[in-house]
């Protein structure tokens, strides 16, 4: 069986090209949230303008977050089924494995991140 990590998930994205993947967005958008709290920072004159911007960074923070957890959860089914393959020859995605992936493909076509073939 070949390396979990050199699988190919689709194209020629491997496990490890998606780990990397996500990895790298985090940081990278830690730092874009680090530097966006640094440069907001200097219009916060008082408790109100603080309690305004507050909520603006927690739902800017949300939506950095938000999309690498269907990456996350893409290597999560991964793993399972690579993990299933090794016990059981089998790695085929579950019914719900199946109906999860569909649900989120078809949720992620109404945000409009990405468009489904």
């Amino acid at each position: 069986m070949p390396d979990f990590n050199e699988q190919v998930v689709f194209g020629n994205k491997t496990v490890s090209n998606l780990m990397k993947e996500i990895y790298d967005n985090t940081n990278k958008k830690q730092k874009m949230l680090y530097s966006t709290i640094d440069d907001i920072k200097a219009y916060i004159r008082n408790i109100g303008d603080a309690v305004q911007i507050g909520p603006l960074l927690g739902q800017y923070s949300d939506i950095l977050v938000k999309s690498d957890e269907h990456l996350i959860k893409l290597v999560a089914i991964i793993t399972k089924a690579s993990e299933r393959a090794k016990d059981t020859g089998d790695d085929s995605l579950t019914d719900e494995e199946k109906n999860y992936l569909t649900t989120q493909a078809e949720l992620l076509k109404k945000e409009g991140n990405f468009k489904v073939v």
